[in-house]
């Protein structure tokens, strides 16, 4: 499937989205246009990304995802997300001759606050499929800890999560803050640095960069658009080791996307 199909069909959904919104247009210059739409506990997703990097790791380009996210109430919330990437090239994470395709199917609950800090804990359950001859599609179990609060202008923040079936941990620090309004978008920034231990090897990973806005469209729908550098630290003088990064670093790149989120 090509990019101008993808894109064609990305247009379509999106245009679906909107009608079905059922409010009135929000125009983008207006920065409490959505002040008076109510709260949505629930949520669909989808998007384009021209490259999957997950946690310092390129997966995939050129890939489509789609994701439904529930709040069950109590500070408990569960969702499924599933990726597929569009370029009939072995991922460096699975073999897949037919490219890359993740299913993540997951849970988070709200604690209480840890030394002022918002805190929450979360299981991920991952299936990475495969078409490769004679082997069978591999999973890992991951619960992780997520922890932020306001710093410095915006939110510093902590995520650590544990694999079990390869036995890995991984720690990243982050930030978050808003830029301000320009040409009538707001535009927020984050950036993230990681740390990879694996069996008896362990080093920073990567650190990236991002720029980000939302477009409402309606009370329901917004728009989500991204650009973003990631620079691969894997072996590099900042002492990064080769062996706790998996599959190997994503390189020093530019990549970006966009995606779509209804609430209901």
């Amino acid at each position: 499937m090509s990019v101008k199909t993808i894109l064609t069909t990305f247009a379509i959904a999106t245009g679906a989205l909107a009608l079905q919104a059922g409010d009135s247009y929000v125009p983008f210059d207006s920065k409490n246009a959505c002040d008076a739409c109510p709260s949505y506990d629930h949520s669909l997703s989808f998007g384009y990304d021209t490259d999957y990097i997950w946690r310092g790791t390129s997966a995939a380009t050129d890939s489509i995802w789609g994701a439904v996210d529930l709040d069950l109430g109590g500070g408990l919330s569960v969702g499924a997300w599933y990726l597929e990437g569009l370029q009939n090239t072995p991922s460096a994470l699975n073999g897949n001759p037919d490219g890359y395709e993740e299913l993540n199917l997951y849970a988070n609950y709200a604690l209480p606050q840890i030394l002022g800090f918002d805190a929450s804990i979360g299981y991920v359950f991952y299936d990475f499929y495969t078409d490769v001859p004679g082997t069978t599609e591999s999973t890992e179990h991951e619960v992780n800890i997520s922890l932020s609060r306001d710093a410095f202008g915006g939110t510093i923040g902590y995520f650590g999560a544990k694999g079990f079936v390869n036995n890995t941990w991984y720690h990243e620090a982050n930030y978050a803050r808003s830029l301000g309004s320009f040409a009538g978008l707001d535009v927020n920034y984050d950036a993230a640095l990681g740390y990879w231990h694996t069996s008896g090897t362990s080093g920073f990973s990567h650190h990236q960069h991002r720029l980000s806005t939302s477009l409402p469209i309606g009370c329901r729908l917004t728009i989500n658009p991204y650009v973003a550098y990631i620079d691969s630290l894997v072996g590099g003088p900042t002492g990064g080791a080769a062996g706790a990064f998996p599959a190997g670093g994503a390189g020093d790149q530019w990549f970006g996307g966009v995606s779509a989120t209804y609430g209901f």
